[in-house]
């Protein structure tokens, strides 16, 4: 986008400074039930060094938003390329609010799960919707959350223009930023040992098995394996060609 649009690049950059929007650490989002690990790598990775050398975006979230679930993988790919965290919605039954997402190699991650909320249509249902969320959270002395509101009109809501002020100044403060989960990331790093220890760990597998889930469109899919396969031949010999 910046490439296509340079004439915003100076705007784009000053928001971020100012916390008002941040960038996701991957290009897209994958179905990480078919994709391979090359792919993954790549999607993560290019995603972070882009925002990182042209948006200065240091503290990036991994957002698996409506996402079929996660590999075992993708927390140590994270860790590893220096990621914030994951925030996600996913349907695993039996998972904590938050947990230390562990890897095969033992790297973990920060994982908030939870649910969206459904757009709020003025600040006072705002405040008691992110009232009776922050909860969760609460009974284990953890008093910070970040609230993802999801509706069909894009951010920010009418609403909130004028009110942003008054919401970070109330008490608790709802402070209203395009970095929320990457400042809550951050205040969980920060917490003090006895709360700290109170967060649980889990290795569980995190990708939903629904029956004929994975062999639907097979043609497409097959179609994107060679082209993913043939990509990787190319780079390679594109690699060795030039040394």
């Amino acid at each position: 986008m910046l490439d296509t649009h340079p004439a915003i690049r100076k705007d784009v950059l000053h928001a971020v400074a100012l916390g008002r929007c941040a960038a996701h650490a991957a290009y897209t989002a994958l179905d990480e039930r078919l994709v391979g690990g090359e792919t993954l790598l790549r999607n993560i990775a290019y995603a972070l060094a882009a925002a990182r050398s042209i948006l200065r975006d240091d503290g990036l979230t991994y957002y698996a938003w409506d996402a079929p679930g996660i590999t075992p993988q993708t927390p140590q790919l994270l860790a590893h390329l220096g990621a914030a965290g994951i925030v996600s919605n996913l349907e695993t039954h039996g998972l904590p609010p938050l947990f230390r997402h562990f890897a095969p190699n033992g790297s973990e991650m920060l994982h908030r799960r939870r649910q969206s909320a459904p757009g709020p249509a003025r600040i006072e249902e705002l405040r008691g919707m992110a009232a009776v969320r922050r909860r969760e959270l609460l009974e284990w002395g953890i008093n910070t959350d970040v609230l993802v509101l999801e509706n069909l009109m894009p951010p920010p809501e009418p609403f909130f223009l004028g009110a942003t002020v008054s919401l970070a100044r109330s008490v608790p403060a709802y402070p209203v930023t395009g970095r929320g989960a990457s400042e809550f990331l951050d205040a969980m790093r920060r917490l003090p040992t006895d709360i700290a220890d109170r967060i649980p760990h889990s290795a569980r597998p995190m990708t939903q098995r629904r029956l004929g889930a994975v062999a639907t469109q097979s043609d497409m899919k097959r179609a994107f394996f060679a082209a993913e396969k043939r990509l990787t031949l190319a780079e390679r010999f594109a690699t060795l060609a030039a040394l």
